[in-house]
């Protein structure tokens, strides 16, 4: 088991040893978060910017956000890819409700960032994980085919 709870000032991170719940606790502004927050708040910003056009903005926010997400959740080795994905949405949902309190201009166009969220940032942090865990496999019979495609191609 390998659980967390996130509240509005630090995560707590939840393990089992043995039979004894171990709980970490990591400051949101603790070092280990601040260039994963730093990238989710530089997204915002270009989407408030953007007027939350998605197809517009620089795809390099986003994968900041993939890469620092992946790095913290790599040391928790005992958690699931499921819970680790979870983990990150979560935290960036949570830098959401943080940022809208800071900025007015953000919560008019707070569902259309929860929406691409939803439809941008989860499919790529999925597939980053599990490429992350060898958990991507592309069927023999897929590439063989592909493969014998491309053969067909050149002749």
């Amino acid at each position: 088991m390998n659980d967390f709870e996130l509240n509005v000032s630090h995560l707590n991170l939840k393990s089992l040893k043995g039979k004894k719940e171990i709980i970490k606790k990591i400051a949101l502004n603790d070092p280990k978060l601040n260039n994963f927050m730093t990238a989710v708040k530089d997204l915002f910003n270009s989407l408030r910017d953007n007027n939350c056009d998605w197809k517009v903005n620089d795809n390099f926010l986003l994968m900041n956000i993939i890469q620092h997400g992946l790095t913290f959740t790599k040391k928790l080795k005992k958690m699931k890819t499921e819970n680790k994905k979870k983990l990150i949405l979560s935290l960036i949902l949570n830098v959401l409700e943080t940022e809208c309190k800071k900025n007015e201009d953000l919560i008019e166009i707070k569902e259309k960032i929860v929406d691409g969220i939803e439809t941008v940032v989860e499919p790529a942090l999925e597939l980053a994980m599990m490429t992350q865990n060898n958990e991507f496999k592309i069927p023999k019979n897929f590439v063989l085919s592909l493969l014998k495609v491309c053969k067909q191609g050149q002749n």
